[in-house]
């Protein structure tokens, strides 16, 4: 509820002035929404191992896709139903992994 009434104020200008720049402006400037900013160490260190953890799940889904589509032994129920989700995995783990987020 706190966080409500500290915005109370910026939207009654806003409304006011029929605009929006104060409002963005007000953001822009908040240190509680921006942050503190991270050493440039950590972040490398943060982006490394993220990198390492996104290329072992990758390497890891097709492996398992591999072994489904070359032993005949693993064509039960259970053995596609791994595969389906290592499929999934796969493709929704590229498509997020590699997303360029602001900042």
């Amino acid at each position: 509820m706190q966080v409500l009434s500290q915005f109370q104020p910026i939207v009654s200008l806003t409304t006011l002035n029929n605009s929006n720049d104060n409002l963005t402006s007000s953001f822009e400037s908040d240190p509680i929404i921006n942050g503190p900013s991270r050493p440039f160490v950590l972040t490398v260190l943060i982006a490394l191992c993220l990198s390492i953890i996104i290329l072992l799940t990758i390497l890891g889904n097709i492996l398992v896709l591999i072994a489904l589509c070359v032993d005949f032994a693993l064509r039960s129920p259970t053995h596609l139903l791994m595969g389906n989700l290592a499929c999934a995995d796969l493709l929704l783990g590229n498509h997020f992994s590699f997303e360029k987020y602001p900042k």
